[in-house]
């Protein structure tokens, strides 16, 4: 398997603590996770400590769309490097 990585930049109106603290806050992770109007997230739960796990369920319509990583590297409120499952 080839080793992939994906750097993703933008600017939000909002401190960097606020956005740091919520893709660590698995009720605001259920908030964001969900791509599109008809989906949910029945599920999301972390461990936000390096090796720690996430685990998120997306669902939509009838089909679950599991999604989980590691935390690999947690800088507060500057670095957040996980692996996607």
């Amino acid at each position: 398997m080839t080793d992939l990585t994906l750097n993703v930049s933008r600017t939000i109106d909002a401190t960097p603590e606020a956005l740091f603290n919520a893709w660590l806050d698995p009720k605001m992770l259920a908030k964001f996770m969900a791509p599109g109007p008809d989906m949910t997230v029945p599920h999301a739960a972390n461990d936000p400590v390096e090796g720690g796990r996430f685990d998120i369920i997306m669902k939509a319509g009838d089909q679950e769309l599991p999604h989980a990583g590691t935390y690999k590297e947690i800088n507060p409120h500057s670095r957040l490097v996980f692996t996607w499952e």
